[in-house]
């Protein structure tokens, strides 16, 4: 082989290799700055996963029509300027997340709406997306020597080692940048990555002066802003937070955590969320004095989450022997010893006070020491992770940890004076899940009510039993007082909730359960009617529907399409298209829910993204290459049987799952369950990968196109059901009907693709 073209080719393996190493590390750090700037909702993950899919599907299409146009001698050109602009693109798009906020006009912690979720998403990232879809169609595009010496597949090629590239990237972002290296810093290693294959190209084609000046300025460029680049992150950041003065940035592995300063005032976030704001004696002395008044004797607490800013203060006021207090991320506790009073920081280092660093589920789970008190002091369910702290099985879990007469307590937003539907449905949803488990359950009123759970028969609240015992035990507040207790607990508040739970009975609020979790569901509705009533109104109507009602749509569906396939004259290509599309839906289905099902059994799916997303690209780059020795060496001569065998087999894929779900329900997982996720979730991938290869030699065995044109219309077929799919299964699907449900829905929109694969093979026969 000539010199020219060894170097040529190992130009092309690099480019494609950087393409996947580039896309994972950038899609996983943008998706942990939309979970910061949208405060880690999963319907804006949904939202962004959904613009990335899409648009990323749009440029493949795009540029596998363009490409073929274009004339041989300008296709290196065009590789460099796209190159370029990805150099700039990858840092430029961080700064313009963080520029959303201000620029909708919304205030630190403060709910986005849907409109402007979805409509800072599509600017933002719409651009990067557009330019790495659009490489990957360019890539698939080949030089005429390839052609010449008759090397077919190319597509498939360019496409198991972009996934190779992305288990490297996945390898790298778990073990070197995420919780290790800032942001802004991450996004310049890509962009040095993406001018070092400009770089490589400059003397593969004929170049303007300009170009080569713009490529030289670059360098230096990149070297001044990772000189500067932690005080850009610190700045850029700030870009987020309005009027606050952003004091601290810290990453950590479970997620991003920002210390802002506004009024005297410091407030620490994690994740877009507010953790705690200090001094703010109201929000911990709220927090703690009315569950622990109402424990007779508390001597052992445990506190979940939540300790720092007053809280563990206002706890070892009724001076308990011991507190366990577990916290997630030791990073919480490390940056709140910088800007706290020595008083609030002396209650850390406490003789009775033990604290401990991991998920406060699985330490509930596992640890065997009971409680007079546990205080769940985590903020509402309006997550998909969060909801994973209220359900029906950490309960039970708690409820093991209770001693005779103990009390489990947990706060949530309500309402003082007015409780709506939208929040009386989510309060008895909660109520329903208690009462499976603990005898008597009691809810305060107020704009922050109480649930407390014992099986005490005797326990009650009393406001002068209340006033009593914060006398006895001499404890001094500001907020939960002996002047306060008998207002919080008037006549008619107490009637007010007792009248709302005596009707919670026959609500048609459902139990909120780990694989069923509804309450993310009812706290949708809620986020939705104080953003946009248009919203609540849209997941009010979708919470109506039936599974039957869906089966029927996707019946509809699947007629429709067969219908429209048999009219056509291309009944191949369309069953191929189809084939990935749903496939796409279903990967991505399952992708999504066993991460979620991986928080709810270890609680700590951010520390672990890159890995299981490494291992799901993993799982595509071993299927492609096995696919394309099959279909390329082998010679397969019908790939469209070959095809509806993978299609079977992804159909068949989430009866698996279920069964090793509800398996790990019954057992305690433990390491083994985490190998089980990850060779899931890259069995998945396999079965992705192989059928993709099997596809797009299926769609190009029917069709004169050239190979980049069929890629980027593979490829947006493949993203497009992704993009679907993300949508469907985080803001629909899985908070009202579950994990089953949704896998079997999932596994239902596969099998449209192998009717349609039948239909084709049959069309054939004809």
């Amino acid at each position: 082989m000539p010199q020219d073209a060894t170097d040529h080719r190992s130009t092309d393996i690099f480019l494609w290799f950087s393409l996947g190493f580039c896309a994972l590390i950038s899609q996983v750090v943008l998706q942990r700055e939309c979970i910061n700037v949208f405060s880690g909702n999963e319907l804006s993950i949904g939202l962004v996963l959904f613009v990335w899919l899409l648009f990323g599907g749009i440029g493949s299409l795009v540029a596998g029509r363009c490409v073929g146009r274009i004339m041989e001698a300008r296709r290196d050109g065009l590789l460099f300027w796209a190159l370029l602009t990805l150099t700039s693109l990858f840092p430029l798009t961080l700064i313009a997340l963080r520029l959303a906020k201000p620029a909708l006009g919304v205030e630190p912690g403060e709910i986005v709406g849907l409109g402007p979720i979805l409509a800072a998403t599509i600017v933002c990232l719409a651009p990067l997306s557009l330019a790495q879809g659009a490489l990957f169609a360019i890539y698939c595009h080949p030089a005429p020597s390839e052609r010449q010496a008759g090397r077919p597949m190319r597509t498939s090629t360019v496409y198991t080692i972009e996934g190779l590239g992305a288990v490297v990237g996945g390898i790298v972002c778990h073990f070197i940048l995420v919780g290790r290296v800032l942001p802004f810093a991450s996004m310049l290693i890509l962009s040095s990555i993406a001018l070092a294959g400009a770089y490589q190209l400059r003397d593969n084609s004929r170049r303007s002066r300009l170009s080569v000046v713009i490529l030289w300025a670059m360098i230096p460029a990149l070297v001044v802003l990772a000189l500067f680049s932690s005080s850009i992150e610190i700045r850029s950041a700030q870009l987020s937070f309005g009027g606050a003065k952003v004091v601290d940035v810290r990453e950590s592995k479970y997620g991003r955590l920002v210390l802002a300063e506004r009024f005297e005032q410091k407030s620490l976030f994690q994740n877009g969320l507010l953790l705690y704001s200090f001094p703010d004696r109201l929000a911990a002395e709220e927090a703690v004095h009315i569950p622990m008044l109402a424990h007779k004797k508390p001597e052992s607490v445990l506190l979940l989450g939540g300790g720092c800013g007053g809280v563990l203060t206002e706890v070892l006021k009724h001076k308990p022997k011991s507190v366990d207090y577990v916290e997630l991320d030791d990073k919480i506790i490390a940056i709140s010893d910088a800007f706290l009073p020595p008083e609030e920081r002396q209650a850390m280092r406490a003789p009775a006070v033990r604290v401990h660093y991991g998920d406060a589920r699985r330490f509930v789970a596992q640890d065997k020491r009971q409680y007079d008190v546990v205080l769940l002091n985590l903020p509402s369910p309006t997550t998909a992770l969060l909801n994973r702290f209220f359900t029906v099985e950490f309960f039970r879990a708690v409820h093991r940890r209770l001693l005779p007469g103990g009390l489990f307590a947990l706060q949530v937003a309500s309402s003082e004076s007015y409780i709506s539907d939208e929040t009386r449905q989510f309060l008895c949803s909660i109520h329903k899940s208690l009462k499976t488990v603990f005898n008597k359950v009691i809810l305060t009123p107020g704009d922050t009510a109480h649930f407390l759970a014992s099986d005490d028969d005797s326990f009650a609240i009393d406001p002068n039993t209340l006033v009593s015992r914060l006398a006895q035990r001499q404890i001094e507040t500001d907020h939960i007082a002996d002047w306060s207790i008998p207002s919080r607990f008037e006549t008619l508040r107490i009637r007010m909730v007792e009248e709302m739970l005596s009707e919670c009975s026959r609500s048609s609020s459902r139990i909120n359960r780990d694989l069923s979790p509804v309450c993310y569901y009812y706290a949708l509705v809620l986020w939705g009617r104080e953003s946009s009533g248009s919203v609540a109104t849209a997941y009010e109507a979708l919470g109506r529907i039936t599974l039957a009602q869906v089966f029927a749509l996707l019946g509809a569906v699947l007629f429709i399409t067969l219908l429209f396939q048999r009219s056509s004259n291309r009944p191949t290509q369309i069953a191929a298209l189809i084939s990935l599309a749903s496939v796409g839906f279903l990967e991505i289905a399952v992708e999504m829910i066993m991460l979620i099902s991986y928080q709810v059994f270890f609680g700590n799916v951010y520390s672990m993204l890159g890995l299981l997303v490494c291992s799901y690209m993993a799982g595509i780059a071993v299927g492609a290459y096995w696919a394309r020795r099959r279909v390329v060496l082998k010679k397969d001569e019908n790939p469209l049987k070959s095809l509806l065998v993978f299609q079977a087999a992804a159909a068949a894929f989430p009866i698996l799952v279920i069964a090793l779900l509800s398996a790990m329900q019954s057992l305690e997982p433990g390491a083994w369950a985490k190998i089980v996720f990850i060779a899931l979730i890259a069995a998945s991938g396999a079965v992705g990968g192989a059928l993709f290869v099997h596809a797009n030699a299926a769609y190009s065995s029917v069709t004169r196109l050239g190979e980049s044109r069929v890629a980027g219309t593979t490829y947006f077929a493949d993203l497009l059901g992704s993009a679907v799919g993300a949508i469907a299964i985080t803001s629909f699907l899985l908070p009202v009907f579950g994990v089953v449900q949704s896998l079997i829905i999932a596994s239902c929109v596969a099998l449209i693709g192998a009717l349609c694969l039948v239909s084709a093979l049959l069309c054939e026969r004809v």
